[in-house]
């Protein structure tokens, strides 16, 4: 079972659903290598972004995904799904959303003097009511390797373990100050700010 981060995160509260079921089915099927972060805030410049989840293991690297629940249509490019609604709406390209709240990402980090270099990112869209995608993907920007459907998440650990690509293990120090980057741990009192490496385990 992976590591929930915040560990008081009630996963049955994250909206939509969909992301929460796709958190949950996370939690259970990978092992205690990963660390799972829902709802991953960033601001830079006056301008928001947010990563559904990010996932990470010192030995496989780290993924942001993007969650698209219910059914899904595209069309002329053009993306629609459900939103836990009974109608249909327009949606962002998944993958136009991870490029900007990666660049985002990387700008917020950089400002506080990290990086993401050796990281391993990866950008992985999961469809968790999708059965199946055409074997070709879904566009230029988004290959088949890149998407989770509902088979994917029954073994996550086994999905990702086929399309990671062998690289040395992330030091133990380097992969925590990346998690206390993304879910940082402060106290403020009177005399200021202290802060403190969130427990990984």
């Amino acid at each position: 079972m992976a590591w929930l981060v915040p560990s008081t995160l009630k996963i049955g509260d994250i909206r939509p659903h969909s992301e929460g079921r796709v958190v949950q089915a996370l939690i259970d099927g990978l092992s205690q290598d990963w660390v799972v972060m829902p709802k991953v805030p960033i601001t830079v410049n006056g301008q928001n972004a947010e990563i559904d989840v990010v996932i990470a293991s010192p030995h496989k690297g780290v993924f942001f995904i993007e969650v698209k629940g219910g059914p899904v249509r595209i069309k002329d490019g053009q993306w629609y799904a459900y939103l836990d609604t009974p109608q249909e709406h327009k949606v962002k390209n998944p993958i136009e959303q991870l490029i900007n709240a990666k660049h985002q990402l990387v700008k917020r980090l950089q400002q506080q003097n990290k990086n993401l270099h050796d990281l391993y990112i990866r950008d992985l869209v999961v469809l968790p009511d999708v059965g199946s995608v055409p074997a070709v993907g879904l566009g230029p920007g988004i290959p088949p390797e890149t998407i989770f459907t509902r088979l994917e998440l029954e073994d996550p650990e086994r999905s990702i373990s086929r399309i990671v690509q062998e690289h040395p293990p992330i030091p133990v120090e380097r992969f925590k100050a990346f998690i206390h980057a993304l879910c940082p741990t402060v106290e403020l009192t009177h005399e200021g700010g202290n802060f403190h490496q969130t427990e990984i385990g």
